[in-house]
Parts: C-alpha cells; sequence; structure tokens
C-alpha cells in the first residue's frame, strides 16, 4: 500500500478513498492468497486441524471424533499447527521483503 501511495505522490496523483479501498482489497487477497499457499505446505495432520478449527470453526470435540483422536490430542495438533504455520508465514514474508526492490 505504502509503495502505490509512493507512485501515485511521484506523478502528483492522490489516492482517493477509492483508490485506497481498492489497494487494500488487493493487498488483502495477496496476504490471503499467501496464507492459502502456507496452509497447502503444512503437514496433512496440522492442515486438517487448522482448517477445521480455525476455518471451518468446529468444537474440538467434533474435530476428534472426524479425525480419531482425544481432544487433548486435537488441542496440541491444533497448537503445534498454528506454531508451524506462523513459522512459514513469517519465512514467507522475510523471503518476500528480500526479493522486493
Amino acid at each position: 500500500m505504502e509503495r502505490a501511495r509512493q507512485a501515485f505522490q511521484n506523478k502528483g496523483l492522490k489516492l482517493t478513498p477509492l483508490r485506497q479501498s481498492v489497494f487494500r482489497e488487493i493487498a488483502a487477497s495477496h496476504k490471503a492468497i499467501g496464507a492459502y499457499e502456507v496452509l497447502d505446505r503444512l503437514r496433512e495432520d496440522h492442515r486438517r486441524a487448522l482448517v477445521l478449527f480455525e476455518l471451518e470453526q468446529l468444537p474440538v470435540r467434533e474435530i476428534a471424533q472426524m479425525l480419531g483422536r482425544t481432544e487433548g490430542n486435537v488441542r496440541v495438533l491444533v497448537h503445534r499447527a498454528r506454531a508451524a504455520f506462523l513459522k512459514r508465514m513469517i519465512r514467507e514474508r522475510k523471503r518476500g521483503a528480500k526479493e522486493t526492490p
């Protein structure tokens, strides 16, 4: 967003509220795509647990029944999956920052 704002200002243009909202939507969609790419690269059990718990918002009890695990095991699995997801997201952001001029 900041880079887009600078590019517009360098050309003597202003970001109107409409343009700002468009840039925000584009930035949000790129972040979402990156998040789904990271999610796809997680271990299968981590991905399944995160999708069911975070995206589908199913209760731990129901996830445990679906996965054939105990509720405690599902809580641990979700915790580890979140940690793995965040670690990969941070790595991807650092990689993206290095590639951006």
